[in-house]
């Protein structure tokens, strides 16, 4: 949990009923101002809009240990990424910028939440397709969108954004790259999204990480899967600047090969 940072189960199971019966588009439509309303809420409500640098590394230092001392604390894990990571969000947003679907996923700022994702519609898709893949992933591990902890502690509304849009895709990470949520797999997606975004806390899960290993898992990291995971982390197409809803049609093979990842 550490590394996903994911919400509690008994969380995840109350949304499910409301997620998948949902009746709604795949993709919503409402205002992008009306998709940042709970970040903007969660952020209003905080107590530490006026703290200086000093005690925000008092913060995030606190936060850092508890996260160490119990992974399962998903909210802590949460708000370490939102101390540490505010200069990789800027160039994060400079390479999205950058780009044409970068700067259209910034300007609609769609949300990976059960109001904009039909589940049922993706379950019924063919199984060559993306969403069908993304579909089976959170199928299989009981996940909803809604379990990623909001990001609370980025004043900068587009910055704090980006850092959500960061959380809710990570299921598509795992779906274009095939890989499930144990340790090492999970560990495998980590070190892809730290060579594509500098995020500090995608390193910080790189480095604890391997310590919850056991000497065949470590193994199996280091020689089967990490290789493949650094190469494609290199080459292919910055994973942020894929609007991921306008894709669940397409087929995941051919995904693969535009964005340039080798399976």
């Amino acid at each position: 949990k550490m590394l996903s940072g994911r919400l509690s189960k008994s969380f995840r199971r109350c949304l499910l009923q409301r997620v998948f019966s949902s009746g709604r588009p795949p993709c919503g439509e409402d205002d992008p101002s009306e998709r940042m309303r709970d970040i903007v809420e969660n952020f209003s409500k905080q107590p530490f809009h006026d703290q200086d640098g000093l005690a925000r590394i008092r913060m995030f230092v606190s936060n850092a240990v508890s996260a160490f001392q119990d992974p399962t604390k998903a909210e802590c894990v949460s708000a370490c990424g939102d101390l540490s990571g505010t200069r990789a969000l800027r160039e994060i947003r400079e390479r999205m910028r950058a780009d044409e679907e970068g700067r259209t996923i910034l300007d609609e700022r769609p949300r990976f939440r059960g109001e904009a994702i039909n589940f049922n519609y993706l379950g019924a898709l063919p199984d060559n397709t993306f969403g069908k893949h993304y579909w089976n992933f959170m199928a299989r591990y009981d996940f909803v969108p809604e379990e990623r902890p909001l990001v609370k502690y980025i004043a900068d509304m587009e910055l704090a954004y980006i850092l959500q849009r960061y959380k809710e895709v990570h299921d598509c990470v795992h779906a274009l790259l095939g890989f499930g949520i144990n340790v090492e797999e999970e560990l495998a997606v980590k070190w892809f999204e730290m060579i594509q975004t500098g995020i500090p806390m995608t390193s910080f899960a790189s480095i604890v990480g391997p310590m919850m290993l056991k000497l065949p898992a470590l193994r199996k990291l280091n020689v089967d899967y990490l290789p493949g995971v650094i190469r494609n982390a290199k080459s292919c197409k910055f994973y942020m600047n894929v609007y991921y809803e306008k894709h669940f049609e397409r087929d995941i093979y051919e995904m693969r090969k535009e964005m340039g990842i080798v399976m």
